[in-house]
């Protein structure tokens, strides 16, 4: 055998056991990680049964060798934040545990959602609607994202945002009639009342007759050309004439804070708010209607009613006038003071009466709730029977009968 030859076959020779021992090295990788992922699953689900068991401390514990192991492991770090999630008293450890997630993944919506979601039922509104602005910028093509955020925005008062995420939502589908009276209602309320005869106008045009969202496109076209006491949210005066530029920046400054605890449910914590609101202005009838549930909330009828009865300057035509009317009565039948109960619910059955006259040929404003007869005649009916026949008072002359079968 030539020099060449020998020198070719030991090429050979060499270049087989290098890819032999190559071969080797990238099975014996792909057989580690193989295993490598063999146990994370086998550590997930464990603890995710432990989760779903009701043993969120034993599915945190299950994880922690696993998290020892594996601290990058994307499945393991978002199973142990959801569970955090759900956890009581464990809302911020979890929020924090999102919060290393999106470190690595800063693009992941679904820890994204699961975070945004933590911090709404913390109660961290300002915090929940950060997140859902960051979740906006990343899903920017997603309509209903764009329309979520604009109402969470409109629930803090925060209008001239809430506005501009309408426009984006209506943007993207157009002949969303729904929508697009919405953004109607967003631009009144920044004092846009062109903008809003727009929108609604457009609407009239592309709807079908006699279907209900033209009922409610008239409806909300007679609040922006001036029919009814509604200007616009940013129009409302904030304090009467005499009140003084601190007394406004106060009354400013904690009113979307009340309405915050408001609707969290948190009614100990809001009551003092809303007295100091109605302190600053007696005449703010959203604010002594929320303090009147507030109070019923707290079980406190008697207070309550006093509230409710504060607002008698309101019209009695008035949705939130009729709201506190029912709820007055309500609590009379808790108190068991059935015949001034059914004073009230008698007076509320000849307003519905009056509004179903009157609306047969104009339909009723946008997102009126409407008195319904046959409910108010029953709760007529229930109030009825805790009353001896000879104490129900006589029928008034002008109002209607109740039916008695109602």
């Amino acid at each position: 055998m030539n020099q060449r030859s020998v020198k070719e076959s030991a090429e050979y020779c060499l270049t087989v056991v290098l890819c032999a021992t190559l071969l080797c090295f990238v099975t014996t990788q792909a057989f580690a990680e193989e295993q490598r992922d063999e146990t994370i699953d086998a550590i997930a689900e464990l603890a995710e049964a432990e989760w779903l068991d009701g043993n969120p401390s034993q599915a945190l514990h299950v994880m922690g060798p696993g998290l020892q192991a594996h601290p990058d492991d994307f499945r393991l770090l978002k199973l142990r934040a959801d569970v955090l999630a759900t956890a009581s008293r464990r809302h911020q450890e979890a929020v924090e545990a999102y919060d290393v997630i999106l470190d690595e993944h800063p693009e992941s919506l679904e820890v994204r959602w699961a975070k945004w979601s933590v911090l709404l039922r913390a109660g961290q509104q300002d915090q929940a609607i950060a997140e859902f602005q960051r979740i906006a910028q990343l899903d920017v093509n997603n309509p209903i994202v764009a329309l979520r955020l604009a109402q969470e925005l409109r629930k803090v008062d925060r209008l001239e945002e809430s506005l501009e995420w309408y426009k984006k939502a209506v943007a993207m589908i157009p002949d969303m009639v729904g929508w697009r009276l919405a953004l109607a209602r967003a631009k009144l309320d920044v004092l846009d009342g062109r903008g809003a005869r727009d929108e609604v106008e457009y609407v009239l045009r592309i709807i079908e007759p006699g279907s209900p969202e033209e009922a409610a496109a008239h409806g909300l076209r007679s609040v922006i050309y001036g029919a009814t006491k509604e200007r616009g949210r940013r129009f409302e005066p904030i304090l009467s004439p005499g009140g003084t530029a601190s007394e406004r920046k106060a009354w400013s400054a904690i009113r979307a804070d009340a309405w915050r605890l408001f609707d969290a449910g948190r009614y100990e914590e809001v009551e003092p708010i809303y007295r100091k609101l109605l302190a600053l202005k007696p005449d703010d009838y959203a604010a002594t209607h929320e303090l009147g549930m507030t109070l019923l909330a707290l079980e406190r009828c008697d207070e309550a009613i006093q509230v409710f009865e504060s607002m008698s300057g309101m019209n009695p035509s008035d949705e939130v006038y009729a709201d506190a009317f029912f709820r007055i009565g309500r609590c009379l039948m808790k108190m068991e003071k059935w015949i001034e109960a059914l004073a009230y619910f008698e007076i509320l059955y000849d307003a519905a009466l009056e509004f179903d006259e009157q609306t047969k040929e104009v339909p009723p404003k946008a997102d009126l709730r409407v008195l319904n007869t046959e409910t108010i005649a029953t709760w007529v009916k229930r109030v009825k029977e805790h009353i001896p026949a000879d104490e129900i008072p006589k029928q008034n002359p002008l109002l209607p009968a109740v039916d008695p079968n109602a």
